[in-house]
């Protein structure tokens, strides 16, 4: 026999005797796959005398297993205000554990252990619109994927076959004790991601500094290049140096009134000495070694700016893993909350 439960559905048009036009979704199960039956559908009686006037009322969700949702009851009719009718029959909804274990399975037995509902493996719905019909058919069979679900974690983690024994003290066996240890767990993931956070940040932190002083260098050398270049093409102009003596002798000597002279000697020594980039002491040597540390302080900056993106982003990423991780503790706090309203975090 199949694991696997099956439902069958049939989806058409038909004609009401109105003459109108209505869509009509049929569904079955055909194979109960692993659930103790195919009776899924929950049917609310109508006139005992006749089962036509039984009403189909709707289709449950995991929560009505557990009875811990009293919104849980939602009709399949998704835009109509009445109730779903099969023929004269309407639609309650798909059966919950509770129903499983209590429901008749034939309207006659139902009826004699005065029970107001029963359970059938076969319902068929008809809508107005074409849009109705096809909401109310895909909600049909999420709702009996979602108690086949509730079923086999039933089965899986709480039933047992047929008990299970404890050895006393049994610690962190509560509802409470297991909610506390996730608490626990996901505030210490927190914790750590905090502290993954903050590194993040400080080592941004650091970047940024570093990366403002190679910058303040940077702008520095620029600016001693700049002035350099200025005044080297001021002085390559130069072709001539003035000299200033005392008591010079003029050959042959002009008719003018002996000294002091002022003589201008054509000479190209400061040009010279700007040029000769051989001298260590030169001013060539100079503008060479700044505009080389220059070019050495670009590459850095470009590399700190870089590295300071990663580090962003790192950071970023570092955030998004606390809040993700925070999101989880209030999550695992309320769960332990609402078994244990006096729960103090600070005592574990």
């Amino acid at each position: 026999m199949s694991t696997i439960p099956v439902v069958r559905q049939i989806r058409r048009q038909v004609t009401l005797a109105s003459g109108s036009i209505a869509f009509e979704v049929a569904s079955t199960v055909t194979d109960r796959g692993d659930l103790p039956f195919t009776h899924l559908f929950v049917v609310t009686l109508g006139t005992n005398a006749d089962p036509k006037t039984d009403v189909l009322a709707r289709i449950a969700t995991p929560a009505d297993l557990r009875q811990s949702d009293a919104s849980a009851p939602v009709y399949v009719k998704v835009s109509s205000t009445d109730m779903i009718r099969i023929g004269t029959d309407d639609f309650a909804r798909i059966a919950n554990i509770n129903d499983i274990s209590k429901l008749p399975r034939d309207r006659v037995i139902a009826q004699r252990r005065g029970f107001t509902q029963y359970l059938t493996s076969s319902v068929a719905m008809v809508y107005d619109n074409v849009t109705t019909a096809d909401a109310a058919a895909k909600q049909i069979i999420d709702r009996v994927s979602a108690l086949v679900t509730e079923w086999r974690s039933f089965n899986s983690d709480f039933a047992t076959n047929p008990y299970q024994d404890y050895n006393l003290p049994s610690p962190g066996a509560s509802v409470e004790s297991a909610r506390t240890a996730i608490y626990v767990d996901k505030r210490s993931s927190r914790e750590e991601a905090e502290a993954a956070r903050d590194a993040a940040k400080l080592a941004k932190e650091a970047c940024v500094r570093d990366c403002d002083a190679d910058k303040v260098i940077y702008d520095f050398l620029a600016y001693d290049v700049a002035f350099l270049d200025q005044a080297a093409t001021i002085v390559e102009g130069q072709t001539n140096d003035t000299y200033v003596g005392a008591g010079a002798t003029i050959v042959p000597s002009p008719l003018t009134p002996s000294g002091p002279f002022t003589v201008t000697v054509p000479s190209s020594r400061t040009r010279d000495f700007v040029r000769n980039a051989a001298n260590g002491a030169s001013y060539a040597a100079l503008l060479i070694s700044k505009r080389a540390d220059l070019a050495a302080y670009a590459v850095k900056v470009q590399a700190c700016a870089t590295t300071c993106a990663q580090l962003s982003a790192s950071l970023l990423a570092a955030q998004q893993v606390v809040d993700a991780a925070l999101v989880a503790e209030r999550a695992a706090l309320a769960g332990v909350v609402a078994v244990c309203p006096t729960f103090d975090p600070s005592t574990v």
